[in-house]
């Protein structure tokens, strides 16, 4: 069978890529070898979205089987409403892995009856990633875990001790914490979000350890089993169940991408700006796209979402290339933290001058109102007033960096956001106070040094 453009993977990147070329007036076929929606949906942001909103609400033991019954629920209803959006958009679905034969040809397989040879003029992979493991610890599904077997959990575990203190690691101390599981986290960098503020770090970790959950930073785990787990350092903790969540790697090994002629490095599909890889009339996405030019990009659900419309619209010619810069970065711990832009150290490493503005939930009459008084939003601003980055901890801190990723993306300035009105009482107003704040004009921050 022939096709404008065939899509490989049904995730968040790949489903979104398939409706938008469909839009563009192409042929479309969509390939998945497992479930719609990919990671995104069935084993990652949705259902543990799902059980934080469930922590946050009861923050107490729970009955876990209830729990999981609910998310599957949940996942079923927004996998059945992806079919009927690819239904919709006439977008002929094909169950099986697919593989290059050559760059105009896949081979899919493990789908219904024989093999299935299909030709295509563009093809848009987005194979997606899979978890990183750590040497010496295999994963047994049942004491050393991956998320996918805690997010389908018979009981609580009594102690989980989680490998890792990225944001996977950190949202699921955050949940198990809440749901009355003694917690501790092991983390070979400094910090926990290693890659995020060091600011919003070092207020996580304050956060956490007043709930009582236990963080061994410059740290690794050498060996786990019985029920224990050596450390680096040669302490033995107890433990029924361990979490590895050090990362993901692209899922890429099974496509022949040789075969293609695709340029690849580590596993990741090397791609320019607008998608495209090596080969004119492959483009890749998402966790199993990496930018060619050596430049970074965060491994998120909505980067892919975006990825594919972008691939799809330079197909059809003349769409825009993609920026990175801008992206939000959530992550849904309790209280909730999302960064978009620089870092303050990564400003440090560049030399970019800046100043910096900082505002607390303390002082917000909404917060105060909600007795959501934990956190902050700080950001940063250059010399000619353009908005660096910004880094908030604390509720709605996903919403609050938003409207912040819009002004971004807009090339507004500092004033641009300063000069907007805000409503009364909302969170937004922190928005517009941090950002006076780095000009020393907050209007409701006191000044330093000042008499109260």
């Amino acid at each position: 069978m022939n096709y404008d453009v065939i899509v490989i993977g049904a995730g968040p990147g790949g489903y979104v890529a398939a409706i938008k070329a469909s839009q563009l007036g192409f042929k479309v076929a969509l390939v998945e070898r497992d479930q719609l929606g990919g990671t995104c949906l069935n084993t990652g942001c949705i259902p543990t979205k799902s059980f934080a909103a469930a922590a946050e609400k009861l923050n107490g033991p729970i009955d876990i089987k209830q729990l999981v019954e609910k998310k599957n629920k949940i996942v079923a209803t927004l996998r059945s409403g992806i079919s009927q959006l690819i239904k919709s958009n006439k977008i002929d679905y094909v169950k099986g892995a697919a593989s290059f034969v050559s760059p105009g040809e896949i081979k899919i397989t493990g789908g219904l009856g024989e093999d299935l040879s299909l030709k295509g003029g563009n093809y848009i992979v987005a194979a997606g990633s899979t978890w990183q493991a750590i040497k010496g610890l295999q994963t047994d599904g049942k004491f050393i875990v991956t998320s996918d077997e805690m997010l389908n959990l018979n009981e609580l575990p009594r102690h989980l001790l989680i490998i890792g203190g990225g944001v996977i690691g950190c949202e699921f101390a955050s949940i198990m914490n809440l749901f009355g599981v003694e917690v501790t986290i092991i983390e070979i960098a400094e910090t926990l979000l290693p890659m995020e503020d060091a600011s919003i770090a070092r207020t996580l970790a304050i956060y956490f350890k007043k709930r009582g959950i236990k963080i061994y930073n410059k740290t690794t785990v050498v060996s786990a089993s019985n029920e224990s787990v050596t450390l680096s350092a040669g302490e033995i903790l107890k433990a029924d169940k361990v979490l590895i969540s050090v990362g993901r790697k692209p899922d890429t090994a099974s496509l022949d991408l040789e075969k293609a002629g695709v340029k690849v490095e580590r596993g990741f599909i090397l791609t320019d700006e607008r998608m495209r890889t090596n080969v004119s009339n492959i483009f890749a996405i998402g966790d199993a796209a990496k930018p060619g030019n050596g430049g970074q990009k965060p491994q998120l659900a909505h980067v892919a979402s975006h990825e594919g419309i972008v691939a799809a619209m330079n197909i059809k010619k003349g769409g825009h290339p993609i920026n990175y810069s801008s992206v939000p970065r959530p992550i849904f711990t309790h209280p909730e933290i999302s960064c978009v832009g620089f870092t303050e150290q990564q400003l440090k490493n560049e030399k970019q001058e800046y100043k910096t503005g900082k505002y607390p939930y303390a002082a917000l009459s909404k917060a105060l109102c909600d007795g959501e008084t934990d956190g902050f939003l700080q950001v940063y601003v250059g010399t000619d007033d353009c908005i660096l980055g910004a880094h908030c901890i604390g509720a709605h801190a996903t919403d609050i960096c938003a409207e912040i990723a819009l002004a971004m993306s807009g090339n507004l300035r500092a004033d641009d956001i300063i000069n907007t009105v805000h409503a009364h009482p909302t969170y937004s107003e922190i928005i517009a106070e941090a950002f006076a704040d780095s000009k020393g004009m907050a209007i409701h921050k006191a000044k330093k040094g000042a008499l109260l």
